[in-house]
């Protein structure tokens, strides 16, 4: 009878386990991509107050896309394409900001040059 009892204990214990694991892997690609979307918004944000919109539109504006496809795919609750589409504007973001500054660091070149 013991026997028993220990198996049934042992066997809804797994069970809960194998219950809430699921719950805790959505919890975590759910939290991953909230933060990869807060992250780019924070980028394309700080782009936006350096002036990238003037020097680098293409790259910025496509990051601006990303980031409302991922925040697309978060209402979807399709955090992994969310996710990924975040990184995305991460990376185009980063892309518009390193555009913008490559551009005022060769004006200032030219400007040196012409001295």
């Amino acid at each position: 009878m013991r026997n028993r009892y220990q198996k049934g204990i042992l066997i809804a214990a797994w069970l809960a386990v194998a219950i809430a694991l699921p719950g805790a892997a959505y919890a975590g690609d759910e939290n991953r991509a909230h933060a990869a979307i807060g992250s780019a918004q924070a980028r394309i944000d700080t782009g936006e107050k350096l002036g990238v919109s003037a020097d680098a539109a293409d790259p910025q504006a496509r990051a601006r896309a990303a980031l409302a496809e991922a925040q697309r795919k978060m209402r979807d609750d399709n955090e992994d394409a969310a996710y990924h589409a975040a990184q995305r504007a991460i990376a185009l973001a980063d892309l518009a900001i390193a555009t913008a500054e490559l551009k005022n660091l060769t004006a200032e070149r030219d400007r040196l040059a012409a001295r």
